[in-house]
């Protein structure tokens, strides 16, 4: 609202101060009160009888009871909370004296915080105004005194501190999300490195986090499960942006230095142990178990930092968080490694649900968000490429599990995303790395040419999550992310002539790369002495020899040829600029890794898809029949196992090793062909619909970011 600056005292307020027992009531049903007030006119703030009036600790107290009492019902509605709301408004018009006065009244302090001793559930309304009244009182005002803020939330926590019962009530409370807040207001608003500490060491040390938790494990408190997982995952994200955004202080006050316990408690491993307990506890509720998921997936998401503008201190912030990440994703996987067989059996045996009629078909059952929010969870542990989390999922029967509820709901996309998602990892990460094991102490140095200077990757350039023969300067600063996004840059072209267009391609960047090598090595050799090339020319042919050596040790079948020649290519100081080129690709036809053979041979994954396939062909083929849901879905799988034989004959060799009969062979074979097969024509027609744009050459998955999103979805899922 715009106040008039002409704005003249109302006569009816002037009438009712020279009032003999007027009311707290009848001021608050003055339409210009609140406007009164705020006027900020010194005769009116500092002297006039209107806050002489205000101020009086009788006046506070009774305002504090309309603000929190609940008004009687025979009130037309729209004068109900009349008085309810000025009141509160009056409390919160940020006037440092009002805040004093309150907290130093006993009484009065002890009539608010008797709200949180109502049952539940409370007015929505009131509660709103108790909340903003509560905020104001550890709120700094832009004209308050430092010293005498600090005193307030000082007194105002150690008040809290004697109650003994504070978070308990809070916890009663969850169903009004409103409530809860006030935790995250106080640990958001309260200023001062030395009060902030305190106020997180004591929510800590008084078990938030495992009265959080235990509110999970009651079946009887589902209603506010779904609002403890957010809770949970707004304290995460949280502590983990001010870490990030903590900045050095001057001041004489000592900043808080970003090592949240609370983040630390909820990343811990008893935590996290905890949260899978109540997973997989016998007849868990579904939203127990669709909450606990929720915040393991938020655990797990690594922070991105796109906002810090100084280079130095950007790179700062993206090692120190890698370092975290690595660390915490270690920390999930050994908790979580021997629960994937139960998460399997709660993936096969969901709680119970009525059955669903939709327009499509009847769900009987429908799939749920149990099995979406584990499937999501499968699809980020798959992610991570760790080999104990991949030969645990290989010990269940995941993969069939998910193509059979593949198959049964073929209308749920959501399901079908996630099982492209996990065929894409398998395809595609996993295809081209290395046995990690055998070649985890290959010491790299990569030379930053541009900036002629040299920087050491470590004892450890090829782990879990880099690819081998794809590795990036540590130099670029780029969001920090736990592993790499999966993304299908190895596009088919028109579908028509998959071979053609990627020897094509393929041929035009070994072109470029060559210029620039040539480029690259004339302006070098020119900057360097003659010894020292030799020398450089002798340290490269011996790191080449070393790591031949130990990929043969390793029992790797490669093109020794081939790889001396990319390792000349690697060995040479012409990195480039990353955003441009990377000129350490190498292209080894590389055996399937133990994950890829599980899902081709043990699994029969092709022939499940080609089932798929089949399945939809004989819906087609009836009269008035239409294309099944999961058929997008399923083209792009087809693409990304077309794309991994190309890139690798012994996969190519595996499936055609492993079909069942001849009659699987000859489907595959009318699926597959570059000419006539199904898969092309079904290209080729999608081609056509979509006006010959490809629709997934802009819209790539990021996993790491999407992975938490569409969690309040209906039951028909």
């Amino acid at each position: 609202m715009f106040w008039d600056k002409n704005y003249t005292p109302s006569q009816n307020i002037e009438a009712l101060l020279k009032k003999e027992n007027v009311t707290v009531e009848e001021f608050l049903d003055e339409d210009d009160i609140i406007q009164e007030c705020k006027s900020q006119k010194k005769a009116l703030l500092n002297y006039s009888l209107l806050m002489n009036v205000f101020m009086r600790p009788d006046v506070i107290r009774r305002l504090v009871e309309l603000t929190l009492t609940e008004p009687p019902e025979e009130l037309p509605v729209a004068q109900r909370f009349r008085h309810a709301n000025v009141a509160c408004e009056l409390l919160t018009l940020g006037l440092p004296s009002l805040d004093e006065k309150l907290l130093a009244d006993a009484d009065t302090l002890k009539l608010l915080y008797s709200y949180l001793e109502n049952q539940p559930p409370l007015n929505p309304l009131l509660a709103s105004f108790f909340s903003k009244t509560f905020r104001t009182l550890f709120t700094k005002k832009s004209d308050q005194d430092w010293f005498l803020y600090q005193q307030m939330c000082l007194k105002l926590l150690e008040y809290l501190k004697l109650q003994n019962n504070f978070l308990d009530l809070i916890c009663k409370h969850f169903t009004t999300p409103v409530i809860p807040d006030l935790i995250m207001q106080m640990m958001r608003n309260v200023e001062g490195g030395q009060l902030k500490r305190s106020l997180y060491d004591w929510l800590n040390a008084e078990g938030l986090i495992e009265k959080l938790i235990r509110i999970l494990a009651e079946p009887e408190e589902c209603e506010k499960h779904t609002n403890v997982s957010e809770f949970l995952c707004d304290l995460i994200q949280q502590g983990r942006t001010m870490r990030q955004t903590e900045q050095d202080n001057d001041s004489f006050e000592p900043a808080f230095d970003g090592s949240n316990p609370i983040l630390k408690n909820i990343e811990s491993a008893p935590t996290l142990e905890a949260l899978f307990n109540v997973i997989l506890q016998p007849n868990a509720q579904e939203s127990a178990i669709v909450s606990g998921i929720t915040v393991v997936l938020k655990i797990i998401k690594p922070i991105v930092i796109v906002d810090e503008r100084n280079s130095d201190r950007l790179k700062f912030l993206q090692d120190r968080e890698r370092k975290i990440h690595e660390d915490l994703l270690k920390t999930v996987i050994c908790v979580i490694e021997p629960h994937l067989k139960h998460f399997n059996e709660l993936l096969r045996n969901p709680p119970k649900k009525p059955d669903i009629v939709i327009s499509a078909a009847t769900l009987s059952p429908p799939f749920g968000m149990t099995r979406l929010q584990i499937c999501r969870l499968f699809t980020v542990l798959l992610q991570t490429n760790n080999e104990d989390i991949s030969k645990a999922i290989c010990e269940t029967d995941f993969f069939e599990t998910l193509l059979y509820l593949f198959k049964q709901y073929c209308w749920n996309n959501f399901l079908h995303s996630e099982v492209e998602k996990c065929l894409q990892i398998v395809f595609y990460n996993s295809s081209t790395n290395y046995n990690n094991n055998n070649i985890s102490n290959i010491s790299t140095q990569i030379i930053d040419s541009s900036q002629n200077r040299r920087c050491n990757l470590g004892d450890n350039v090829f782990d879990n999550r880099d690819n081998i023969f794809n590795i990036k300067e540590e130099q670029q600063c780029t969001p920090v992310v736990a592993y790499p996004e999966i993304n299908d840059d190895r596009r088919m072209g028109d579908g028509l002539n998959v071979d053609e267009d990627r020897k094509q391609e393929q041929q035009r960047q070994e072109e470029r790369e060559a210029e620039l090598i040539k480029e690259d090595i004339n302006s070098e050799m020119a900057a360097q002495p003659v010894d020292e090339v030799k020398n450089e020319e002798q340290s490269s042919e011996g790191a080449k020899l070393e790591f031949v050596e130990v990929l043969m040790e390793s029992n790797v079948n490669v093109n020794v040829e081939q790889l001396n020649t990319n390792i000349d290519e690697m060995s040479t100081d012409n990195v480039g600029d990353n955003n441009e080129q990377d000129l350490t690709k190498v292209s080894v036809n590389m055996g399937p890794s133990n994950l890829q053979t599980h899902v081709i041979v043990n699994c029969k994954i092709i022939s499940k898809l080609m089932d798929c396939w089949q399945h939809n062909r004989d819906v087609e083929s009836v009269e008035k029949g239409c294309r099944l849901g999961y058929m997008g879905h399923l083209i792009q799988i087809f693409r990304h196992v077309i794309n991994c034989i190309s890139e690798c004959e012994n996969i190519g060799a595996l499936i055609e090793a492993n079909f069942q009969s001849d009659a699987e062979r000859e489907l595959w074979h009318s699926i597959m062909n570059n000419d006539t097969g199904d898969l092309t024509k079904a290209l080729k027609t999608q081609s056509q619909l979509l006006a010959n744009c490809n629709a997934h050459e802009a819209c790539d998955y990021n996993i790491t970011l999407d992975f938490l999103a569409d969690t309040d979805l209906s039951d028909a899922l």
